[in-house]
């Protein structure tokens, strides 16, 4: 998929998800929308190189 498809799918995603909602229905699935996001990226992100358990014995 090039970006431009990746765009215009989450721009289709989104007006079809706000179509008849109220605005604050809107920033309210647009926060939590935001927290599954930073929740994702969180468990992408590698762990550190060091060994975890070494840190917790000092």
């Amino acid at each position: 998929m090039y970006n431009c498809e990746l765009v215009a799918s989450a721009n289709a995603l989104a007006i079809a998800i706000a179509k008849g909602k109220t605005p604050e229905e809107i920033i309210f699935i647009s926060r939590t929308l935001a927290l599954v996001s930073a929740s994702l990226s969180l468990l992408a992100t590698a762990p550190p190189a060091s060994d975890s358990e070494s840190c917790l014995k000092k």
